[in-house]
């Protein structure tokens, strides 16, 4: 087969495979515990793209633009990230069926995930915390002293932070203070 024809064929792909992600997108927008229909989120679209305000149906119009519309694109750029990754790993190590596995990316990832159950996310700000509740002393001028509920729990949640790692202050203390 000639080489213009290759490329024929992939560009009739592209065009199809392009049609093919309007179509879902569309779907994606229209769907819902409202029913829309394709054409009205076609012409809602139309509308804010051109810059022109639509009369009649201003609920239907936040329905499709403020909420469906970001939620299906940004699940489209989610999907098409995790499909470049997925291409440069395998480009990476050479090997169509290589999965993250390979380079141990799930295992960092499942790390982190553990991490982020235990300690809670930037658990390491309750960490540095915890002293805070027992002596407002060593606070420093910008620290509030009245801590947030969350910080409270991240307080209780890892006091067994400071006993195993007892950092030092990065300011000093005054004297006096335990």
């Amino acid at each position: 087969m000639s080489r213009w024809r290759t490329r024929l064929r992939y560009g009739v792909l592209l065009a199809v495979l392009a049609v093919v992600l309007l179509a879902a997108l569309t779907t994606g927008v229209a769907v819902g515990s409202v029913a829309i229909a394709p054409s009205t989120v076609w012409q809602v679209v139309a509308a804010h793209l051109s810059g022109q305000a639509l009369g009649a149906g201003g609920g239907v119009d936040g329905i499709v633009w403020q909420l469906r519309l970001p939620r299906v694109l940004l699940a489209a750029v989610a999907g098409a990230s995790l499909t470049a990754v997925g291409v440069t790993i395998q480009a990476l190590v050479r090997n169509p069926l290589a999965d993250p596995y390979v380079l141990g990316v799930s295992s960092g990832a499942s790390v982190g995930a553990t991490a982020v159950l235990l300690f809670g996310s930037l658990g390491w700000l309750g960490c540095m915390r915890c002293p805070a509740r027992r002596s407002s002393a060593r606070l420093p001028p910008w620290w509030s002293s009245s801590p947030s509920p969350s910080t409270r729990a991240g307080s209780a949640r890892c006091g067994w932070c400071w006993r195993a790692w007892p950092w030092p202050w990065p300011w000093p203390t005054p004297t006096g203070a335990s």
